[in-house]
């Protein structure tokens, strides 16, 4: 049916063209074969603006118009010159057959809506009839028709956001049966995204499965449903509710059904603060003014020798700056010196990973792209999913590392102490950054986003407004009893990574104050859950019938479940985390320390 439905857009398109041609050649008033011809002239605005028909610019047209015949040149002379004629083999009637069906799909429909104002701008009267009027191509230009490759899984017709929302319209809207009135219309161009999904059943229908076949995979194989939209340009007099409810009404009949309808137009009043975002603009406020106070005071002390006090640098810009893009190693430091390598390398690998599944809503060659995971190299983004497993390795391994000696040597009461500071530190290191940027998100976000696409910016926002404190307490990796939807309700979800670091942290006293106490005895606690992180995410994984990965082509429904029971929770990821712990033990525990790595010493 989308096939059917963009198919008679063209046809209507070519059938108004040469509609166009045929009236403007017939009435002889404008011959676009003289040599004063219009389009002969540069300034082609004022051409259009003192009513010459915009399709006269198309330079098909004066071929078209020299190659009709004669007979039909001089039908305003002819007796017949009120038979409706649009051009050879097409009439008004095949003109209106094709836009009565093609219009309930871009248009609303006067049965579906209550709305007397948009009723009038979408008429017949008032919007096909203005065929001569530029407004009326440039909004059926911008509506979004077949793309290139729509079998091949470009099912996106984005139209042209521009050129729709700089449509102004003017015209005198006539109605009356006897005493005619007159009345002056004015609107602007409303653009419209709309989403709908086929009901295409494709292992009943072969014919149509063998369509959608690109590099040997077949449309049916790919679960999730893919983005069907396409866009629309409608007058500002309608409202985006009169147009779903049209298009509901219109398209149960071909068996489609409407997902949603996002409208935007220039006329839209913009977003006005809110106390919330009064109130995060005034904590960013307070945080700039230190930031560039003690920048200025960093810099003055610096250059007088003055001394510094040292509380108020910590929001110094120059000295931050400097620490961060400066690396330099004590010598003698008691560091793993290999790690900032290791993450660095990692981090590179988790933004490429991030990059490919965030241009994958975006492609066009939906089908074909699947093919590009089958070489053993694009495993590399494939299996992305395992990247942060080196983050929660080198967690374990950087904590274990320095907290062994301590261990080793104090008592009960110092190792309480000691734990309990590594946690204090850990959290108000970690959660006055998540809750800033967190608050951010749920406040101010909403504003950097214009355009078709700004209400993935707005969807956002709106999960962040209901959840921001989940991220900056470190519970956002759970799912609540209340979550909707096939995805865990957070703001921040790359900070699931976080949670689940602070929540193994918890147990790290568990795992290594036996050694303390009970010597190479205490190590069955640290082997008990090595064995139980490699089982429990083998039986979770096997008992709900989940794939290793959560793979692309994977339903919302599973993939959703692979996340909710295995990908997010600390008991299926404490095996990266686990063999940190033991590479430290190793490194640095007297009772089995059995490696000896030599230092690379630097060259004098």
């Amino acid at each position: 049916m989308a096939l059917t439905m963009y198919g008679k857009l063209l046809y209507l398109t070519l059938a108004i063209t040469c509609l166009d041609a045929v009236l403007v050649g017939a009435s002889g008033e404008q011959d676009v074969a003289r040599e004063d011809s219009p389009l002969l002239q540069d300034n082609t605005f004022s051409m259009l603006q003192e009513g010459i028909s915009p399709m006269l610019l198309l330079p098909s047209i004066p071929l078209l118009q020299e190659s009709l015949p004669q007979e039909q040149r001089r039908l305003k002379e002819d007796e017949e010159d009120e038979k409706e004629v649009a051009a050879p083999g097409i009439t008004w009637d095949d003109i209106l057959t094709i836009w009565d069906t093609i219009k309930s799909f871009y248009l609303p429909q006067k049965k579906y809506i209550d709305n007397d104002e948009c009723v009038k701008d979408v008429s017949d009267r008032s919007f096909i009839f203005k065929y001569n009027k530029l407004w009326m191509f440039q909004m059926i230009d911008s509506w979004g028709k077949l793309p290139d490759g729509f079998l091949f899984g470009n099912v996106r017709a984005s139209g042209m956001f521009e050129e729709c929302i700089k449509v102004e319209v003017h015209y005198n809207y006539t109605y009356g049966l006897f005493f005619q009135k007159h009345e002056l219309r004015n609107y602007t161009g409303r653009y419209c995204n709309i989403y709908y999904q086929p009901n295409l059943s494709f292992n009943k229908t072969k014919s149509l499965s063998h369509a959608f076949v690109g590099s040997g995979l077949a449309f049916v194989e790919l679960a999730s449903p893919l983005p069907f939209s396409y866009a629309t340009c409608m007058p500002s007099t309608c409202t985006s509710e009169d147009l779903l409810e049209s298009l509901n009404g219109t398209m149960q009949e071909h068996g489609i059904q409407v997902v949603n309808v996002r409208c935007f137009t220039d006329d839209d009043p913009p977003d006005s603060l809110i106390p919330e975002d009064k109130a995060m603009l005034s904590i960013l406020g307070v945080f700039g003014a230190l930031v560039v106070l003690a920048t200025i005071y960093d810099i003055i002390t610096v250059h007088f020798g003055l001394k510094q006090w040292r509380e108020f640098l910590c929001f110094s810009l120059y000295r931050n700056m400097k620490r961060v893009f400066t690396y330099d190693v004590p010598e003698g430091a008691d560091i793993i010196t290999c790690l900032p390598a290791l993450r660095v390398v990692t981090m590179s690998w988790i933004i490429i990973c991030h990059q490919y599944e965030t241009n994958y809503n975006f492609i066009v060659n939906t089908l074909d792209s699947l093919k590009y995971q089958d070489p053993v190299i694009a495993q590399v983004v494939t299996n992305g999913w395992l990247s942060v497993d080196t983050f929660l390795f080198m967690t374990g391994l950087v904590l274990t590392y320095r907290l062994l000696p301590h261990i080793v040597s104090r008592r009960p009461v110092s190792h309480l102490s000691l734990f309990l500071k590594t946690l204090f530190r850990r959290f108000f290191r970690l959660a006055p950054t998540i809750l800033c940027v967190a608050l951010f998100c749920a406040s101010l976000l909403r504003f950097l986003g214009y355009g078709p696409r700004a209400h993935f910016l707005r969807s956002f926002q709106e999960e962040c407004s209901d959840h921001w404190w989940k991220d900056p307490l470190f519970i956002n990796n759970y799912v609540f009893p209340d979550n909707e939807g096939n995805n865990v309700n957070d703001c921040l979800d790359n900070c699931w990574y976080t949670a689940v670091d602070m929540q193994l942290l918890l147990i790290l006293p568990i795992l290594l104050l036996p050694l303390s106490y009970f010597g190479s005895k205490g190590l069955a606690m640290l082997v008990l859950a090595t064995v139980l992180s490699i089982l429990v995410p083998l039986f979770i994984i096997i008992g709900y019938d989940l794939p290793p990965i959560p793979l692309h082509y994977l339903s919302p429904s599973v993939s959703f479940e692979y996340m909710k029971k295995v990908y997010l929770v600390p008991w299926c990821r404490a095996g990266p985390w686990l063999v940190g712990v033991w590479t430290a033990l190793f490194l640095r525990h007297p009772l089995i320390n059995k490696v000896k790595i030599p230092r690379v010493r630097r060259g004098r």
